[in-house]
C-alpha cells in the first residue's frame, strides 16, 4: 500500500479535556478508508458588497491556496447596496459580475445566497418602517408581490446563464434566504410565507435552466424544517435540489460540544427523504456569538487555540461525514454584521480564520495542516489491557499520496473538567518500528506558539488601536506554524498531554493550554511532526 513512502506522523495534540491512559495502536499495511474534505466545500463570507474590497479578495486567496476552500457564500446579494435590482426589471449586476469573475479566476464557484429584500419590493421598505439586520441593513421582509420577486430572479438567472454559460452556472448552488425560522431576526414573514418564496424562486430558477441548482430552508436550527421543507415541495411539486440549514455547536453558554454537533449533524441527515439528496450545512463553528465585550468566552473563542481544537475534534467525528459540504463561518474578519471594530482592532472575536488584517488564526492553522494530512483514513485499535479511547482523547490518522499523517487530540466543550492524558502511539507494517528513529520535527499551536492573539498581548500589550505595518508583520511571524526538533523513542512513542482548567485568567488569554512532552520532563507545546522512512527518519 505504501511501498516507497515516506510515512508523516503529523500529531496535532489539540488538548481540551481530561482522559486517563490511551493507547492507539496503527498498523500501516491496514487498508484505509476514504476521508473526504467535505470542510472544503465551501467556507463563509462576510455580506456580498465586501466582495470588492482589497483586503476580502487577498484573504480569500490565501484560504483557496492553504486550505483549498472550493466556494464561498455570504448575505445580501440582493442588498440595495448591491445594486442588484433597483425596481421592476431594473437590474444592475456590476457587483455580482464582479463577484463571480472574481471566483472563477481563483478555480472557485459561489452558494448564491438569495437575500435580503430590495427596499423597493419589500412588503414594508425600510423608509416605512420595515425592519431590518445588521449594520449593512438588509430589510429582512417577505415582498409585496411574489411574482416580481420571481421575475427578479428568473431575470438574475438569465444573465449569469448568459454570461458564465449553462454549464458552469449549473455548478453553483443557489440558496433561497437565511435563517427564515429565527423570526424576526432574519426573517419576519412565517414558514407558509417562506415555503410560498421557495416556490417562485425554484420555478424562476427551473425555468431559465433545469441544470441550475436550488435549495433550502437554511434554517439555523439544523434539523429544524427539513421534513415540512421537503413536505410541501412533494405536495407542490416543486423542485429542489439540496437540503441546506445552519449548525453551530451553541451559543453563548453550551458551546464547542463538537460531539454532540457531530451527532445533530447524522441525525439532521437522517431526516432527509432520500440518501441521494446532498445535504449542505451552510455555517458552522463552536458558537455564533461574535464578539469580545465583556469578555465573552464564547465570541473570544474564535480567536484562540480552543477553537482549531473544536475543528479536529468536529471532523473526526463520524456522523460529521453526513454533510456533502460543511460551510466554516467565517474565513475572514473583514465582516462587518455589527460595523467594523472600534476597540481592540486586531483581535476583536469575530468569526473568521483570519484576523482583519489577514493575519491566519490558529484555526486557519489547523485546517491548512488538515488540507494536506490527506483524504484517506486509516482505522485506530486498542490494547487489551488499555481501553482504546477516554471521552476526550482521539487519534486520526490520514494517508496522503505520500505519508502518513496522525492528529491525536483530546478535547472536550469549554466548561468540562481537564485532566492529562498520557497517550501510547504505537506503528506496525512496513517493517516497523525502527530503534533508529529517533528524532522529530514538532509544529506547535498553543499560547505560546501559532497563536498571534496571544502575541498581541504578551508582546503588544493587548494594544487596541490601529496597528502599524510593522506591527501587522509581526502578528502574521507570530501566526506562522513554528517547528522545532526533539529527541523521541519511536519504537514506544510515548506523549504526555497537559492542560489548562476553563477557570484560568482569560485577560490573560492562558484559560486554553496545549503541551506536547515527548519523553522529557519539560512540555513543549501543540502539535508534532514526525518524517519516518521505512528504515530511517527523514527531516522537514
Amino acid at each position: 500500500m505504501m511501498n516507497g513512502l515516506c510515512p508523516v506522523l503529523l500529531l496535532s495534540l489539540f488538548v481540551l479535556g481530561s482522559c486517563e491512559n490511551v493507547v492507539f495502536n496503527i498498523n500501516l499495511d491496514d487498508q484505509p478508508a476514504d476521508f473526504p474534505h467535505y470542510w472544503e466545500e465551501c467556507v463563509g463570507s462576510g455580506h456580498m458588497l465586501l466582495t470588492s474590497r482589497v483586503d476580502w479578495r487577498e484573504h480569500l486567496a490565501m484560504v483557496r491556496r492553504d486550505i483549498g476552500f472550493k466556494r464561498i457564500r455570504g448575505h445580501g446579494l440582493l442588498d440595495d447596496d448591491m445594486s442588484t435590482s433597483l425596481g421592476p426589471n431594473v437590474n444592475s449586476y456590476i457587483n455580482v459580475d464582479l463577484l463571480v469573475d472574481y471566483l472563477i479566476e481563483l478555480g472557485m464557484r459561489p452558494i448564491l445566497e438569495l437575500s435580503f429584500m430590495p427596499n423597493w419590493l419589500s412588503s414594508h421598505p425600510t423608509d416605512k418602517g420595515g425592519k431590518t439586520v445588521c449594520h449593512y441593513v438588509g430589510n429582512i421582509n417577505p415582498p409585496k408581490d411574489y411574482q416580481l420577486w420571481g421575475n427578479m430572479i428568473a431575470q438574475l438567472g438569465e444573465h449569469l446563464v448568459g454570461r458564465y454559460g449553462e454549464e458552469t452556472v449549473s455548478e453553483f448552488l443557489f440558496e433561497v434566504w437565511n435563517e427564515p425560522g429565527v423570526a424576526p431576526t432574519f426573517w419576519t414573514g412565517t414558514q407558509a410565507d417562506y415555503f410560498k418564496l421557495f416556490n417562485y424562486t425554484s420555478r424562476a430558477l427551473k425555468g431559465v435552466s433545469e441544470k441550475i441548482q436550488v435549495g433550502g430552508p437554511a434554517t439555523d436550527c439544523c434539523p429544524c424544517w427539513i421534513q415540512d421543507f421537503e413536505k410541501f415541495n412533494k405536495e407542490h411539486k416543486i423542485a429542489y435540489d439540496f437540503i441546506s440549514t445552519h449548525c453551530y455547536a451553541g451559543g453563548r453558554t453550551d458551546f464547542g460540544n463538537a460531539t454532540k454537533l457531530g451527532h445533530t449533524i447524522a441525525h439532521a441527515k437522517s431526516l432527509i427523504s432520500s440518501p441521494k439528496i446532498p445535504f449542505v450545512i451552510t455555517e458552522f463553528s463552536s458558537n455564533y456569538i461574535q464578539g469580545d465585550e465583556g469578555k465573552a468566552i464564547a465570541g473570544i473563542m474564535h480567536d484562540l487555540p480552543a477553537e482549531a481544537a473544536f475543528l479536529v475534534s468536529l471532523i473526526s467525528q463520524p456522523g460529521t461525514g453526513a454533510a456533502q459540504v460543511l460551510s466554516y463561518w467565517t474565513f475572514s474578519d473583514v465582516f462587518a454584521e455589527p460595523g467594523f471594530p472600534s476597540h481592540n482592532i486586531s483581535f476583536h472575536g469575530t468569526f473568521g480564520l483570519t484576523n482583519i488584517f489577514g493575519v491566519p488564526k490558529p484555526s486557519y492553522r489547523a485546517l491548512e495542516m488538515l488540507h494536506t494530512g490527506g483524504e484517506q483514513r486509516l482505522p485506530v485499535y486498542g490494547a487489551s489491557t488499555i481501553d482504546l479511547q477516554s471521552d476526550t482523547c482521539h487519534c486520526l490518522p490520514l494517508l496522503n499520496s505520500t505519508h502518513l499523517n496522525l492528529f491525536l487530540h483530546n478535547y472536550a466543550m469549554p466548561g468540562a473538567p481537564i485532566e492529562a492524558c498520557n497517550a501510547d502511539i504505537r506503528l506496525s507494517g512496513l517493517g516497523f518500528p525502527h530503534k533508529s528513529a529517533s528524532g522529530a520535527i514538532l509544529r506547535r499551536i498553543d499560547e505560546d506558539h501559532t497563536n498571534p492573539r496571544g502575541y498581541w498581548i504578551k508582546e503588544m500589550g493587548m494594544f487596541s488601536g490601529y496597528p502599524t505595518i510593522q506591527q501587522k508583520k509581526q502578528l502574521k511571524k507570530a501566526s506562522e506554524i513554528s517547528t522545532s526538533m526533539e529527541k523521541v523513542e519511536f519504537e514506544l512513542l510515548s506523549l504526555v498531554l497537559r492542560s489548562c482548567e476553563w477557570g484560568c485568567d482569560w485577560s490573560n488569554n492562558i484559560g486554553i493550554q496545549a503541551r506536547i512532552c515527548p519523553n522529557t520532563s519539560g512540555c513543549s507545546p501543540l502539535c508534532a511532526t514526525f518524517l519516518l522512512e521505512q528504515e530511517t527518519l527523514c527531516l522537514l
